[in-house]
């Protein structure tokens, strides 16, 4: 499971110090796999690219060390939220990982301040003088809302900023959390969302970073009464495998269009070829969106790319180049589509496409975004 907590500038700089540090120091006479030092005595320079696998964790180790130290030390101390959101994630009794998860001190406000919004839904910060909870009263407290029918939905949780102790100071932490809550008896639903303060210490016994004081008067409750604004009324099921076997790699884009001009908008399930003709009141006719579709769609669009007054869809497959596909009068794609190379090269993973008249010379322009790993 990939998520990241601290910045993800770590391989992508690594690999720019493997490109650009090389045309620093050409010419020196370097031996393959030698290592320079920089003249303050900081991180080495590469004066070579790196022959073995040796070499590049010897490169990545020296700047764990220096310049990417703080980074280090930050992914150290994150680890206890690292370690709080994959336990929320892969068990369903949720109290008891907040149960298990230690901290000594919770600081909270005394006062609510609410702003009442529309449809019954109110904000609530709490400000004031604070209000401590032992890591005890905070276990009480779980207890009491666990008893009272309160479920937790899902939570996310992300590092945002790290300081590193100091003499005089310990280390310290911006995590924002997001937290869905519900109380099915009493139809309420609530958002438990903002920036946590925490400061840290070290454990007695191994010395593993601990949240010592955890402040949440950064966090906003927002709350509403009521039967839920939407209803479940229908589920389908797409299997999905990444390496497009046997199944597409994605169902996206999902994307809303009236194609027969009957103003009820179609559902299309780009990654998946479909198209869920609306009939009304709820009912829709699933069938094919295009008869020659390529594999592996990962973003489309519908538009009048040809000028004729019919919508054309225009989809980019993972790996490929745009595919145009030009429409007909009821929303029907059944030609082959034009394959278009104009870029030179397939593009590795379509992300988005869009179209406008950017050049004002009357017909519409596509702009494509895609992905790069940065390693």
């Amino acid at each position: 499971m990939k998520r990241f907590f601290a910045n993800s500038k770590h391989c992508v700089t690594t690999f720019c110090l493997l490109v650009i540090l090389p045309a620093q120091v050409m010419g020196q006479g370097a031996e393959p796999g030698n290592f320079g030092s920089a003249a303050s005595g900081g991180a080495p320079l590469l004066l070579e690219q790196p022959q073995t696998a040796r070499d590049l964790v010897k490169i990545r180790a020296h700047y764990d060390q220096t310049v990417w130290s703080k980074e280090v030390m930050a992914q150290e101390f994150e680890q206890a939220f690292v370690d709080l959101w994959d336990r929320l994630l892969q068990n369903d009794d949720k109290y008891e990982v907040f149960r298990t998860s230690v901290f000594d001190r919770m600081i909270g406000g005394t006062e609510p301040r609410s702003q009442q919004l529309d449809w019954g839904i109110q904000v609530t910060k709490y400000a004031g003088q604070p209000r401590e909870l032992s890591f005890a009263e905070w276990v009480q407290e779980l207890n009491r809302f666990e008893k009272a029918g309160y479920r937790i939905v899902e939570t996310e949780w992300h590092h945002l900023r790290f300081d590193p102790p100091t003499e005089t100071a310990p280390a310290n932490s911006t995590v924002s959390m997001l937290m869905h809550v519900e109380n099915s008896a009493q139809q309420q639903r609530f958002v438990i969302k903002g920036d946590m303060q925490v400061e840290w210490r070290r454990g007695a016994n191994d010395g593993t970073a601990v949240p010592s004081v955890i402040d949440v008067r950064g966090l906003a409750i927002t709350r509403r009464t009521g039967a839920p604004a939407f209803v479940e009324k229908r589920v389908e099921q797409f299997a999905t495998n990444s390496q497009g076997v046997d199944f597409p790699s994605t169902i996206h884009p999902v994307i809303l269009q009236d194609l027969n001009g009957d103003h009820l908008p179609e559902l299309v399930i780009a990654g998946y070829n479909k198209v869920y003709w609306n009939k009304g009141k709820w009912e829709f006719e699933v069938a094919e969106l295009c008869e020659f579709p390529p594999e592996h769609t990962n973003a489309a669009l519908f538009a009048d790319l040809t000028g004729d007054g019919v919508l054309d869809y225009l989809c980019v497959p993972k790996n490929g180049y745009p595919h145009l596909y030009q429409g007909s009068p009821g929303g029907k794609f059944s030609d082959l589509p034009q394959v278009m190379k104009f870029i030179g090269d397939p593009m590795p993973v379509p992300i988005a496409v869009t179209a406008g008249d950017i050049d004002h010379d009357g017909d519409l322009d596509l702009f494509i975004g895609q992905q790069r790993p940065g390693y």
